[in-house]
């Protein structure tokens, strides 16, 4: 994968395709730590002494990343169904598959039984995260197109999934520090975030997605 963005970065079409073309072929085998239905466990044998278990990538985010990485290594963006378009378009199936939205019906994630909650929260985060790169990727094929009807479409489908999905998890209003002047608007007012002055364009209890990059250091 390193090598794709890395060719992929400095434009060597050519270094880039076979490389690309072998991680295909390693997905579809399923051989990557036991498939996508992995726990993300590697067993090392050490014989006659007991195996050695190393954790690794999720085998699902693996899976998605392969799909974000060949989106961003097809960079041609014409002809009737460009390849760009259709990587992207099917990661953002690939990620919505199994999620609350889709009822929870398509892919099972495993995690090891020792896993905490956080770990399994890590996982959800990077395949929302994947989702937004895809959606930023099929905004930037229609611009491309000069389809820009459909680019506003994902645009506006990108600051809602960042707002809701995302960022808002991060820097809801229970999850930030009050206030030391007023500890009792915690959760109420923007005003806990970094000063008594209550944001412009605020409803007074969520900040906007403005205001919350305004006040926030968000990774």
């Amino acid at each position: 994968m390193l090598g794709i963005v890395y060719h992929t970065h400095g434009g060597r079409t050519r270094a880039t395709e076979p490389r690309l073309a072998a991680l295909h072929s390693l997905m579809d085998s399923g051989a990557p730590v036991g498939g996508v239905g992995s726990d993300g466990l590697v067993e090392v044998p050490l014989s006659p002494c007991p195996p050695i278990h190393l954790r690794v990538s999720h085998p699902r985010v693996i899976f998605l990343l392969t799909f974000l990485i060949s989106a961003v290594a097809k960079r041609d963006p014409v002809g009737r169904r460009p390849k760009k378009k259709v990587f992207a378009e099917s990661g953002i199936v690939q990620c919505k598959a199994g999620c609350d939205e889709d009822g929870g019906s398509g892919i099972e994630t495993n995690v090891p039984p020792w896993s905490s909650h956080g770990d399994v929260e890590n996982i959800d985060q990077s395949t929302l995260r994947i989702e937004a790169d895809l959606l930023c990727k099929l905004a930037a094929v229609s611009i491309q197109r000069c389809e820009f009807d459909a680019a506003e479409k994902y645009l506006d489908t990108i600051v809602a999934h960042t707002r809701t999905r995302i960022f808002l998890g991060i820097c809801t209003p229970h999850n930030a520090p009050p206030c030391p002047s007023r500890p009792q608007n915690r959760g109420h007012c923007p005003s806990w975030y970094t000063s008594d002055q209550v944001i412009p364009g605020t409803s007074g209890h969520v900040p906007g997605l403005f205001a919350v990059c305004r006040t926030w250091d968000v990774p």
